[in-house]
């Protein structure tokens, strides 16, 4: 029999109801870490968390030291009584694994104390509660249990779920799969998994990943690079791509998901002339990190208590495999090109944003928000690859509005050293599309078009969940 049991924000009493799933080290997380908004605890017991089942049976099972098979989970809720969808903050899993307890999690942030405003990679996930059925808006999270999965396992099955949420073409892994990697030595007790492991599991997975490394002497020290490598993680957030870091120096691996909100717009412009890069307006990024509750955070600079970018040496990219075009020829080889010849803006003081998506989803955006008719049929008419790569330009004050004036659409499917092409190409208040035998200027009514964002999901202050 399931029993369904109420608390408030007391996460004592519930630790003397559920014994060792919470012991003192879980209890001080969640006491640190959970918002003060909560005002109900649902304690879901005994609870079937299908994460825990598959490593229970494939190890934990095989042990001496007796073990429960089953699960508890809480529930959060803004208000007590009310198990309705505006009320709903999601559920944390507890397993009974002695030390690192904390299973299989789905929590919108504002369920953290922690929470700040942001841009996050977030997908929607169906949770029944007494019969009730709601959704929860999150990405996957989960402790290691130190045995059969370490930080980069925990890592790279965040990733492969939350695809699996969004993509049909992705299927839901579960973790003794993802541990089950081709190792020299024993697998458990896991020794963690390499960055080539890591890429191995993504490949398993239908994947194409790439790895990505920051710059570094001889002795492991940094070269500035300019900002390029943070340019690449920026880049791949702002594309809705969950990637997988590498903290080489920490022996630690943790997945990037979101930034936070523009927070030295003025100061940034001030400094710089020229084609800025929007990445240089993000301080913070947003990861989720097994050590600490979701939805932590990474900083440009110094910071007490949480990682700084430095501390990201390597990144590893789960690409779909029609993603053939990277990053990094086109902002070294492709984009100069286009702003020198086609745009002819040098000199010209400009925000770029540059960003990877969907064909099916850029021509959603436009039908639902450009504002001219024109502009609209030439883009949705135009027959397109998979994936794309949009280059946006704005003045300072458009970028403010989150209008851009400028637009190149590349084909992300296209052919190396073939770095003239493109798909199509808005200067102002022309556009021409350049589709096999269609290369044909339109004249437009305005010179501005709303900003393409529809890949990340921004989580406010303002009030609701």
């Amino acid at each position: 029999m399931i029993l369904f049991q109420s608390f408030g924000r007391d996460l004592k009493a519930i630790q003397a109801l559920v014994g060792e799933f919470m012991p003192g080290r879980t209890l001080r997380i969640l006491e640190q870490g959970l918002s003060d908004d909560i005002k109900e605890i649902l304690v879901e017991a005994p609870y079937v968390d299908k994460d825990f089942r598959d490593t229970y049976y494939n190890d934990f099972s095989k042990r001496f030291m007796d073990m429960s098979r089953d699960s508890i989970r809480l529930h959060f809720f803004l208000e007590k009584n009310k198990i309705i969808q505006e009320n709903y903050l999601g559920f944390i899993s507890l397993r009974d694994t002695k030390v690192y307890t904390i299973g299989r999690s789905y929590l919108n942030p504002k369920a953290l104390k922690q929470f700040e405003p942001g841009f996050y990679c977030l997908a929607k996930y169906e949770v029944q509660v007494k019969g009730v059925d709601l959704m929860i808006e999150a990405f996957p999270w989960m402790e290691q249990d130190g045995n059969v999965t370490r930080c980069a396992h925990v890592a790279v099955w965040g990733v492969n779920r939350y695809y699996s949420q969004k993509k049909t073409r992705y299927s839901e892994r579960f973790l003794h799969e993802i541990t089950n990697h081709d190792t020299a030595t024993r697998k458990v007790p896991s020794k963690g998994a390499t960055v080539e492991q890591i890429a191995q599991i993504l490949s398993s997975s239908k994947f194409a990943p790439e790895i990505y490394f920051r710059e570094s002497d001889s002795k492991g020290n940094f070269i500035d690079d300019g900002g390029h490598f943070d340019r690449l993680v920026y880049t791949y957030i702002e594309s809705g791509l969950p990637c997988v870091a590498g903290l080489l120096r920490n022996q630690h691996a943790i997945a990037v998901i979101g930034h936070g909100e523009v927070k030295n717009f003025e100061e940034v412009i001030k400094e710089n002339d020229g084609i800025i890069d929007s990445s240089k307006f993000f301080q913070e990024i947003i990861v989720s990190n097994d050590n600490h509750l979701p939805y932590s955070r990474a900083y440009s600079f110094e910071h007490e208590k949480n990682l700084q970018f430095e501390d990201i040496d390597v990144l590893i990219v789960p690409f779909n495999e029609k993603m053939y075009l990277e990053a990094g020829r086109l902002f070294t080889k492709i984009l100069p090109i286009f702003e020198k010849h086609a745009l002819k803006v040098d000199g010209e003081k400009l925000v770029r944003r540059v960003l990877l998506t969907s064909s099916n989803a850029y021509k959603s955006f436009i039908e639902k928000f450009s504002q001219d008719d024109v502009y609209k049929q030439s883009q949705l008419c135009m027959q397109m690859p998979k994936f794309i790569w949009i280059a946006e330009y704005s003045s300072t004050e458009e970028y403010r509005d989150e209008l851009i004036r400028h637009r190149i659409i590349f084909d992300a499917t296209m052919l190396n050293f073939h770095d003239s092409v493109y798909l199509s190409i808005k200067k102002q208040n022309q556009i021409r599309n350049n589709h096999k035998n269609e290369q044909k200027t339109y004249l437009l009514k305005g010179t501005v078009e709303k900003m393409y964002k529809n890949n990340l999901v921004k989580v406010s202050n303002e009030e609701g969940i």
